[in-house]
């Protein structure tokens, strides 16, 4: 079954319109209470998580530990944390840029 263009109700894209209307403002988001709280603490357990792996991967590259075993290592845990803390941190400052 078709419907007659007549028909169908105008859509409304929000933005201005040929008359020079102003589009919709949606009122401002509001927040759960403990949701800047627990943002500070993953962030910052992260950056701990990452500085206690870089600085124990130094302290056994002083201490003489094997360099292909360091290497490896190192690989196997610091990338993925590294990662995980860009991916965090962009997150984090992306939504703290946006107030």
């Amino acid at each position: 079954m078709q419907r007659d263009a007549e028909e169908l109700p105008p859509v409304d894209y929000g933005g201005p319109t040929a008359e020079g209307d102003l589009p919709v403002v949606e009122p401002p988001r509001t927040e759960p209470p403990g949701r800047e709280h627990t943002r500070n603490l993953l962030t910052l357990g992260i950056f701990l998580l990452l500085a206690t792996l870089t600085i124990t991967t130094l302290a056994a590259a002083v201490a003489g530990v094997n360099s292909d075993s360091l290497a490896r290592i190192a690989e196997i845990t610091i990338s993925p944390v590294v990662a995980l803390c860009g991916t965090a941190f962009g997150f984090y400052f992306a939504e703290r840029s946006h107030r």
